[in-house]
């Protein structure tokens, strides 16, 4: 562009986010519909950097995104699209997503278990017998998330189709869940009972 070259702003584009922010119905509808593409820009970039992020995982960062760009949404300036706009919150806000997961140490049953008794692995006898006797004190729909998610690996999305509860109330559970579960398995230490 060459200097004094005026810049061209969208007007539109900032008229419709001023006028969603204000909550005039019709462009609060025409803003969210716009804003169907954030999932397909995440999924984009997920891809271009190597599929780092599961489908669950986007999920989640598609509302984180989504608030982001409405807690923004008086900054838009119109310079560009709003689209392109949102396109670079997608893009930060994936980045962060990938620097929190390399920073958050992978916990797991297996972890936990060796972190009480090393002389048990996952796939004794013993750990098993443990992990069903936990389970089997949580809320049964919660223990079969759990089930679902750990032994079949299956994404929230699937389990929350096979429970018939929304894909947020299932990680919910699961992630509430795997805490007191882990709490019942530090109780039922057998090193503790010595």
């Amino acid at each position: 562009m060459v200097s004094g070259e005026p810049t061209l702003v969208r007007t539109e584009d900032v008229s419709l986010v001023r006028a969603a922010k204000a909550g005039q119905r019709e462009r609060l509808d025409e803003f969210v519909e716009r804003m169907g593409c954030i999932p397909r820009i995440l999924a984009a970039k997920n891809a271009r950097l190597g599929h780092p992020l599961h489908a669950d995982e986007l999920a989640d960062l598609s509302q984180e995104a989504f608030a982001v760009v409405w807690d923004r949404a008086l900054s838009f300036s119109g310079r560009a699209r709003l689209e392109t706009w949102v396109a670079r919150i997608c893009l930060l806000t994936i980045m962060n997503a990938m620097r929190r997961k390399q920073r958050r140490p992978h916990r797991s049953l297996q972890s936990d278990l060796s972190e009480k008794s090393p002389s048990h692995d996952l796939t004794s006898q013993e750990t098993v017998r443990r992990v069903d006797q936990a389970l089997s004190q949580l809320e049964p729909v919660t223990a079969r998330i759990i089930r679902a998610r750990l032994h079949q690996e299956h994404p929230f999305d699937s389990i929350a189709a096979d429970v018939e509860l929304p894909v947020n109330t299932v990680k919910t559970r699961y992630y509430r869940g795997m805490e007191r579960l882990r709490r019942l398995l530090g109780s039922l230490d057998p090193e503790e009972a010595r």
